[in-house]
């Protein structure tokens, strides 16, 4: 899991100040490669903790433009005219796609496939999902059980092995990485200084790389592509992207000069699309109940935009799904604490549902849920502790 991290970050972002950002470096004081591999560790060692860890990276060939070219052409139009010269007339549509202008596409490839890029990383991403009928389940974070997150980091690996992760290997790194941040004790957070916060109030560094998975002008060009192309593992793929950098963009990075960094989209923005775009019918026959988590999933994110907005009731068909139950439980809990809801039953029915999760073998979401569980329900424990004590 270590050399995972190490190796994957490095090729993604080599540079020192999103190394920084991803580990919680620096801040005012200089660094090196000693604390950079204590942050990793730490990162590593709390994921393992949860059983979660690559077992065999999987056997992947490199891919050369070439090859890319040849599986994205099976599907894109080709214009009948070149309108830049010296431009082959395939790469027109690639950099629509990408979000860059055909020449400069045509220019970065020249050296080859390059991983720190975004649109390198996206069109290997592309070539892949088109070559697959079905997605590593553990690149969704809904259906992320321990097992299914390992087999997930195993493909990530094997990129990683060849010296080509793509984009949808680079959101895994992060998603890995930020929550590892996220549920750290907040005193053990650089820029707290020691003290004890709130989540909420918690700086998290890695929000400051917003923006470097999915840019926002690549999203409705991508999904047209995808539903064209009939390709559920991208469709499904450009959402979980769309969720993250949502998430991503609700926290505030460390430093206060990153607070002025250009945003790529608003949080808001991104629930809005993903809303949107789960609702129409062509999306929903694509993605199937998939379309239903990323809408509900949208949903329960907005409810944390205005504190008088009603929690959303999951809809039939993904109910019953141990995910969701954990959402509209932690939720429950978190509604009472805060007084956004009355009585007693409610709070308890959702602590009895979170034990049930606790002592299940593996299911859907664990692998990023249990520890939010964990320690929600040590406080619970902690704060009955204390009110029989005080009676």
């Amino acid at each position: 899991m270590h050399d995972l991290l190490e190796i994957g970050s490095r090729l993604v972002w080599p540079t020192d100040s999103k190394q920084e950002s991803l580990f919680d470096l620096g801040e005012r004081k200089t660094w090196g490669e000693e604390q950079r591999h204590s942050a990793i560790a730490s990162c590593a060692q709390w994921w393992l903790r949860w059983g979660v860890g690559p077992n065999t990276p999987q056997a992947f060939k490199e891919m050369s433009l070439s090859d890319v070219r040849e599986i994205l052409q099976r599907v894109i139009e080709t214009p009948p005219t070149s309108p830049a010269a010296g431009v082959a007339k395939d790469l027109h549509f690639l950099a629509s796609l990408t979000s860059s202008s055909p020449k400069t596409l045509a220019n970065r490839f020249k050296e080859g496939f390059q991983s720190h890029r975004c649109d390198h990383r996206w069109l290997l991403c592309l070539a892949r999902c088109l070559q697959t009928p079905t997605l590593p389940q553990g690149f969704l974070y809904h259906r992320r059980s321990i097992h299914q997150l390992n087999e997930a980091l195993d493909v990530c690996d094997g990129h990683i092995q060849i010296g080509q992760p793509d984009t949808a290997d680079a959101m895994l790194l992060l998603s890995l990485i930020s929550h590892w941040q996220r549920r750290r004790p907040t005193q053990e957070v650089r820029a707290n200084r020691k003290n004890e916060k709130t989540r909420g109030a918690t700086p998290k560094p890695a929000a400051r790389l917003s923006g470097t998975l999915l840019a926002d002008g690549r999203f409705q060009p991508n999904l047209d592509f995808a539903l064209k192309s009939r390709s559920r593992p991208l469709l499904c793929l450009l959402f979980e992207l769309a969720l993250t950098e949502a998430f991503l963009a609700s926290h505030s990075p460390r430093l206060a000069r990153n607070k002025a960094d250009p945003s790529n989209s608003t949080r808001e923005g991104w629930l809005e699309a993903i809303k949107a775009q789960t609702s129409k019918p062509d999306v929903r026959d694509l993605m199937g109940d998939e379309a239903d988590f990323y809408h509900y999933r949208a949903q329960a994110m907005d409810f944390y935009n205005d504190p008088k907005n009603i929690y959303p009731a999951p809809p039939e068909t993904i109910r019953e799904h141990p995910y969701i139950a954990s959402l509209v439980a932690l939720n429950t809990l978190y509604q009472a604490r805060n007084g956004q809801i009355d009585g007693e039953r409610c709070p308890d029915k959702a602590k009895n549902t979170l034990e049930h999760l606790l002592d299940c073998e593996d299911w859907g979401g664990k692998a990023m849920q249990a520890s939010q569980i964990q320690s929600t329900m040590n406080r619970q424990h902690e704060r009955r502790s204390e009110d029989e004590r005080i009676l």
